[in-house]
């Protein structure tokens, strides 16, 4: 549960930087950008002209919530994370907005970089809307200016803080010709506007278009007054637009597009295919029922629950608590939406390990961007004989070589990697003996070795092995003569550091279990207790040595691996279990970690387990080799997962 509140020590700073900030603004004409009107852009292109910049806005816009980290930060992975699926699923309109953007709790420096990231992300991809908050006018005008030398394709600028309120039509006309002069980009209203102001404005031949947040009445009517000269489209949500498209709106803020894109493009398609009873089909389902409970900590929900950055809100508002947050599964739950449906996997064939280099029980990972595997264990051609592997295979330049063998031969090891190397513990040699020993490989080039690092305090075998924050967690497994509950944590960042132990796994010793994190805990799920495989699962929270008890999975297995997908989901893989009473499955599942709801996501290419799960990049995994039966045969086959692939990928 996130129940962190924003330091107030930090917050009360904010109202003391923007005092200075005004200070500056006071001496200086161009205080922060230092650019002017003729000054070009970043990207050495010219602005978008203002026209095409109207031609263009069609559509649903993607307009977000600002998230942040746990200490309160901007969380700009977690705007990358929101942009990027949204063009996928063909969103082509991307805007900041002082309200959805959270502007009342942001410094102006955070906004302009946060207007930076966001132009950067998106590139070419889709038009920008830059926007201005309620700021003093030198703010405006110096943001416009920003906003044009980063290549924004428009600014939506509302009122000044001295006319707020202003109904002084000359004053109001006098200030957004200030703005215009100030800028090449098209201009977006923003605000309340009667009909003779607007009749004004349009007279500035750079305001092309005009954000509607008001009611249906004034969207309807102005639409109807001005849809020759102003491109207007609603805030708010997508059935919103139910109301502007029969009098020609041409574009909308999409809420779907936050959490649900696939459904936000259904939408769009059955606008654009004028089947009307399938977009009212689609609002009634997936978007009324959201908006009747409408507000930012259950949007914030919503966006973390299908897969988006974490729900952290800097106060005004409060996150949802336990119970509010079941209540919102059940309400997705009810629409038939689950976040597995938003990773679907699609898998294809990668280039399997050469003859002769299959292998089961071998470790696995990334080092220095390649991926590696090592040990494990094979049979001989007339399957008399258990060969155990110490060699590597390193996959680089589209083909697999070799890579720096092992000290000795190792199989069914603890392992886990990271960005400072591959890591392993334990293993066994021979079937029978458990060993001690720990290693780290920190590059592949030639010549490299494995180094090795502070022993077990007593050997294991069959374990799982997971880093999290810098520190290396290995769990259960056997001993040589008996499963064990244990676990022990080495500090990768300490030089000296030794194993220490922690809080054992409850309720009864295993093997060939899972161990993965995600977000700040570690999940353990299922493995194999006295011949029979596990459903169970639990959360192990680190900074106060404590495992929870969480729902039972509805599918058993052992010998899997899982990866955290998100901060809220796990992609399981390589799954075995007693039902033959051995049996291999080829299935691809999506784990929900707040109820551990499992759903099938795809399937590898052949069935296979004792393998490793290896990311490779941003929602892509490669399930290399294994046992793919128990007649003591081995596998090269690889399974490249990809999760979450738009239409047409």
């Amino acid at each position: 549960m996130i129940t962190k509140s924003f330091p107030s020590n930090k917050f009360l700073t904010r109202p003391v930087a923007s005092v200075i900030i005004i200070f500056l603004l006071s001496f200086l004409s161009l205080p922060v950008t230092g650019i002017s009107q003729a000054s070009g852009s970043a990207n050495g292109k010219p602005p978008m002209p203002p026209l095409e910049f109207k031609q263009r806005l069609k559509g649903p816009i993607l307009s977000f919530p600002t998230p942040f980290t746990e200490n309160y930060e901007i969380n700009y992975k977690g705007v990358s994370d929101m942009i990027k699926p949204a063009l996928q699923f063909g969103c082509t309109v991307i805007a900041l907005t002082s309200g959805n953007s959270k502007y009342d709790r942001l410094s102006y420096a955070e906004v302009r970089e946060l207007t930076r990231f966001v132009l950067e992300t998106v590139g070419d991809k889709a038009i920008t809307i830059a926007s201005t908050g309620a700021w003093d006018r030198e703010y405006i005008k110096d943001y416009a200016r920003y906003a044009e030398y980063l290549g924004a394709s428009a600014v939506q600028v509302a009122l000044p803080l001295d006319l707020a309120g202003s109904e002084n039509i000359a004053d109001i006309v006098a200030f957004y010709k200030e703005v215009a002069a100030t800028t090449r980009l098209a201009i977006v209203l923003h605000g309340f506007f009667s009909v003779e102001l607007l009749t004004e404005l349009v007279k500035i031949n750079s305001i092309v278009a005009m954000k509607e947040d008001v009611d249906y009445p004034y969207y309807i009517t102005r639409q109807t007054m001005f849809k020759d000269r102003l491109a207007i489209f609603g805030g708010g949500n997508d059935g919103r637009y139910l109301h502007g498209y029969p009098y020609g709106s041409p574009a909308y803020y999409s809420t779907l597009y936050t959490y649900a894109p696939e459904m936000g493009l259904k939408f769009w398609q059955a606008i654009q295919n004028k089947d009307m009873k399938t977009a009212i089909d689609i609002i009634l389902k997936y978007d009324l029922p959201v908006i009747e409970g409408f507000s930012f900590a259950l949007w914030s929900a919503a966006i973390e629950y299908f897969g988006g950055p974490p729900r952290y809100i800097r106060p005004k508002n409060e996150t949802l608590t336990e119970p509010e947050l079941k209540k919102m599964r059940e309400l997705f739950g009810k629409m038939g939406l689950s976040p597995s449906l938003k990773y679907p996997a699609n898998v294809r064939r990668g280039i399997s390990l050469p003859d002769g280099w299959g292998r089961g029980g071998h470790i696995g990972g990334l080092v220095e961007g390649k991926i590696t595997v090592a040990g494990g264990n094979n049979w001989s051609k007339d399957k008399t004989s258990k060969l155990w592997l110490s060699d590597a295979a390193v996959f680089s330049n589209g083909q697999w070589v070799r890579g720096p063998a092992l000290p000795k031969p190792v199989a069914y090891a603890m392992y886990a990697h990271d960005a400072s190397g591959l890591y392993f513990a334990g293993g066994t040699e021979d079937g029978k003996s458990a060993s001690r020993d720990v290693y780290r490989l920190r590059s592949v080039e030639a010549g490299k070795t494995w180094e090795p690092l502070p022993k077990l305090p007593f050997g294991i075998h069959s374990g799982a092995g997971a880093i999290l924050n810098g520190k290396f967690y290995v769990c259960t497994g056997n001993t040589g003569k008996a499963d064990t509950d244990k676990m022990f944590v080495l500090d990768l960042r300490e030089s000296k550091g030794q194993w220490q132990e922690c809080r054992p796994v409850p309720d009864g010793k295993r093997m060939l279990t899972s161990l993965v994190a995600c977000g700040k805990y570690l999940y353990l799920m299922g493995g194999l207790s006295n011949g029979l495989s596990l459903t169970d699962a639990y959360r192990y929270d680190p900074d106060n040595n404590q495992w929870k008890k969480l729902n039972d999975l509805s599918i058993k297995g052992y010998a899997w691996v899982a990866e955290s997908v998100d901060s809220n989901h796990l992609v399981l893989t390589g799954r075995a279990d007693d039902s033959k009473p051995f049996s291999i499955h080829t299935g691809i599942w999506i784990v929900d970690v707040n109820d551990m709801s499992v759903r099938k996501s795809g399937e590898l290419i052949e069935a296979s387990t004792t393998a490793p799960l290896i990311r490779v990049k941003d929602k892509q995994w490669w399930f290399v080799g294994g046992e793919p039966d128990s007649n003591r045969n081995r596998t090269g086959v690889v399974s490249v997962i990809d999760l979450g692939k738009s239409p047409g990928e």
